[in-house]
């Protein structure tokens, strides 16, 4: 009712006034090797709180930037890596991995050698809505992280397999694959409070 209403429009409050903290202690940061305040605030922005807007613009600013400077990649994962850490929602979750599923996409050769992801949410939940409401949003997360961490770790190990005989480097790109169907399988809505 009213109420569950009145604490939505709470939570929307806290969670931009959260981002424009975040974008405002990064504007303050120097630029190095690791850090970069403007790829930073469009990180944030594009991983807002905000679970009624995608911010499709910085997402693509971000894809760009990898693009263009692969020397980007450093900044990237460390401030992609700062907030995924640090959140307990399920919206800048979501909107972190599916930034970080663009990233993979953009082709640069750097970001086949990650390995791992520099982050773990295998084990997220969210500390904002009652567990009742969000076991299906944190399955949701952790089914999506797993996917992306085991895909982003086979598209490193093909590198260190390139003197492998090719028999063998299909038979172990077969068995990867179908790994990576089974959990891309595992990711779907599981409960109704999903939208």
């Amino acid at each position: 009712g009213a109420k569950q209403q009145e604490m939505k429009l709470w939570q929307r409050a806290a969670g931009a006034l959260k981002d424009q903290n975040s974008i405002w202690a990064a504007s303050f940061s120097r630029k190095s090797s690791y850090r970069n305040p403007n790829l930073e605030a469009a990180i944030i922005k594009a991983t807002s709180h905000d679970e009624l807007h995608v911010d499709y613009r910085n997402a693509q600013r971000v894809f760009a930037w990898i693009r263009t400077t692969p020397s980007s990649l450093k900044p990237l994962v460390w401030a992609l890596s700062k907030r995924m850490e640090k959140t307990k929602s399920w919206i800048v979750a979501l909107k972190g991995l599916i930034l970080m599923h663009g990233v993979f996409c953009c082709k640069v050769p750097a970001v086949q050698k990650i390995g791992r992801l520099p982050f773990d949410l295998s084990g997220f939940q969210d500390g904002h809505t009652r567990p009742i409401i969000s076991w299906g949003f944190n399955n949701f997360i952790r089914a999506y992280y797993a996917f992306l961490d085991h895909r982003s770790a086979f598209l490193y190990e093909q590198q260190s397999r390139r003197n492998d005989a090719p028999m063998v480097q299909e038979i172990f790109k077969l068995q990867k694959w179908q790994s990576l169907l089974d959990l891309l399988l595992q990711i779907k809505p599981q409960s109704k409070s999903m939208r």
